[in-house]
């Protein structure tokens, strides 16, 4: 009986260890395979990651550099475009000189016209206030005026065929102004205005009309051109 139970001790001993050796056996192949597995999935993540990457980069880089060609390309076209432009406008402007310099030739004799122009200085107040005009309608006969442009060249520098009418006054060449009842004209361009002149004594009406905006029959005279500033 003993010998018996002993056997049966021994035998489930090693039915134990047989087992916990397997078990063991089992957990570290088990162990391994995952391990191996996590390295190999880590390893090809890592590979496809830095795959992508690489092909990004080529991939941005290309880009880059065909869209810097483009603007290369554009560049020396607009540069092309342009130079032809200039060589045209060039050869326009060359062509166009004779026929300028001709009509300059030309304008020569119209430039010689004088403007009735005012001198620059040495006007009297008088003279200013009465240049600026004035837009109030009927009025258009303020301002200054004289036979030609020469006439007004002379305006307070000597000169005696010009006359100055403001607002109120109504100087003739270099004579005291006079003071007057200065009104609109009538829808016809005429009318009058009656003077007091306390320094000559010379009192009276005048009559005006206006053949045009820049002409005036300063009673009956002929037409006075308007002097400008």
């Amino acid at each position: 009986d003993k010998a018996a139970a002993d056997k049966a001790a021994a035998d489930k001993a090693a039915a134990d260890k047989a087992a916990a050796d397997k078990a063991a056996a089992d957990k570290a192949a088990a162990d391994k395979a995952a391990a191996d597995k996590a390295a190999a999935d880590k390893a090809a993540a890592d590979k496809a990651a830095a795959d992508k990457a690489a092909a990004d980069k080529a991939a941005a880089d290309k880009a880059a550099a065909d869209a810097a060609a483009a603007s290369s390309s554009s560049a020396e076209a607009a540069a092309m475009a342009a130079s032809s432009s200039s060589e045209a406008m060039a050869m326009a402007a060359s062509s166009s000189e004779e026929p300028a310099m001709a009509a300059s030739s030309s304008e020569e004799p119209a430039m010689a016209a004088a403007e009735p122009k005012l001198p620059a200085t040495g006007l009297g107040f008088d003279t200013k206030t009465a240049a600026a005009g004035s837009a109030v309608e009927g009025m258009s006969y303020i301002g200054v005026w004289a036979e030609d442009a020469a006439g007004c060249a002379t305006v307070d520098a000597g000169g005696a065929k010009y006359v100055v009418i403001t607002t109120s006054t109504v100087r003739i060449g270099s004579d005291a102004a006079c003071y007057g009842n200065n009104r609109p004209l009538a829808a016809d361009g005429t009318g009058s205005v009656t003077l007091q002149c306390p320094a000559t004594g010379r009192n009276g009406k005048i009559e005006i009309s206006m053949p045009s905006p820049e002409t005036l029959v300063f009673n009956g005279s002929p037409p006075l051109v308007r002097c400008q500033p």
